[in-house]
């Protein structure tokens, strides 16, 4: 588990999940994103340069997301749990993109 500093009260976003998030989350943010970065490349070892690219910004919307949707910080900061979320976030995605992409009846 990761060390945490203690936030001023009153500091949490309002319109967030939870209600818990806060700018003093930065440095833990970054962290996850180089998390969600290294569990993507090895998932994807031979991917093409392009792809390689673009990593740095997908991961980045996709640590958004997850810290967005969060009920808390621990939820959010699970390590245990994050190839779960960040698959059950890729089907949400994929089932989004099929519904807005849907013709009208």
């Amino acid at each position: 588990m990761q060390v945490r500093l203690t936030r001023p009260k009153n500091t949490a976003h309002r319109g967030l999940n939870g209600g818990w998030q806060s700018d003093w989350d930065v440095e833990e943010r970054r962290r996850m994103i180089a998390t969600i970065v290294h569990l993507l490349r090895e998932r994807k070892p031979n991917a093409p340069q392009a792809w390689l690219d673009k990593l740095p910004q997908m991961a980045k919307r996709l640590e958004e997301l997850l810290y967005r949707s969060a009920p808390s910080f621990d939820s959010y900061n699970d390590v245990n749990t994050l190839k779960q979320r960040l698959q059950q976030l890729a089907k949400e995605i994929v089932r989004n993109r099929k519904f807005h992409k849907a013709p009208a009846v």
